[in-house]
């Protein structure tokens, strides 16, 4: 299954499954969390249209100038379609009585939209902080200054902290942190947009690794996020 489809469609006034998806997904794609966007997108909101999981539906308010559609689909984690890789991850967590919390950056919260997507999800999920600015890490999710200042919002050693830290201050079993540049502006030589980092811990485990992932920003967010969901199942 391809990452991303483009469909045209003549005469869209406005989106719809049905509409958008060709007969052979069935009018759409089971199992899948997609993202949506329009190309271009229209002015009334200041240069984008984005829309990320849900249904096609929540666009419908929108009348892009053009007839074309791009449908971006992230939804495999190691071939199983993402809602699947969800649900096996929460069924983990609720057979094994475990809980997480997440700090995320870069996503903007993605990660808990998704892992709180699936029911019984209060079992399992205690707290999401969402940490964009620098400020924000230090007073919320206690990064010292010094550490940013030393290494950047976006390193190993910041990521690291915000995956333990927020554990710590959720009491939980397990704990994610992002931090990341999703672009398209904001890149280094050193760090080029699409690098992020992703901390999975647990007690006395973790795994952190530095993806530079390609795509648009909301195909980096989701891109993040699917990576995330990936070692969290490792640490399960």
């Amino acid at each position: 299954m391809p990452d991303s489809i483009v469909f045209k469609h003549e005469g869209l006034s406005a989106l719809k499954s049905h509409e958008v998806y060709p007969p052979k997904f069935g009018g759409g794609l089971a199992g899948y969390t997609a993202g949506w966007e329009f190309h271009p997108p229209p002015k009334c909101i200041g240069g984008s249209a984005t829309a990320c999981g849900g249904c096609p539906e929540d666009l419908t308010h929108y009348k892009p100038k053009t007839d074309i559609v791009k449908i971006i689909k992230m939804g495999i984690i190691n071939t199983i379609p993402m809602n699947k890789a969800l649900v096996i991850i929460s069924q983990l967590l609720i057979k094994k009585g475990k809980t997480i919390a997440v700090a995320e950056s870069c996503t903007g919260g993605l990660l808990a939209n998704l892992l709180t997507n699936i029911p019984g999800s209060s079992k399992y999920f205690l707290l999401g902080i969402v940490a964009y600015s620098n400020q924000a890490k230090t007073s919320l999710l206690k990064i010292p200054g010094a550490l940013i200042r030393r290494y950047g919002a976006v390193s190993y050693q910041v990521c690291r902290l915000m995956a333990k830290n927020i554990r710590e201050i959720a009491s939980s079993d397990y704990g994610i942190g992002i931090t990341g540049i999703a672009g398209p502006l904001g890149g280094t030589r050193a760090k080029p947009v699409g690098t992020v980092y992703i901390c999975a811990a647990a007690q006395n485990k973790s795994i952190t690794k530095k993806i530079c992932f390609s795509g648009s920003r909301l195909v980096v967010k989701r891109k993040a996020v699917l990576k995330a969901l990936s070692m969290l199942k490792e640490l399960l």
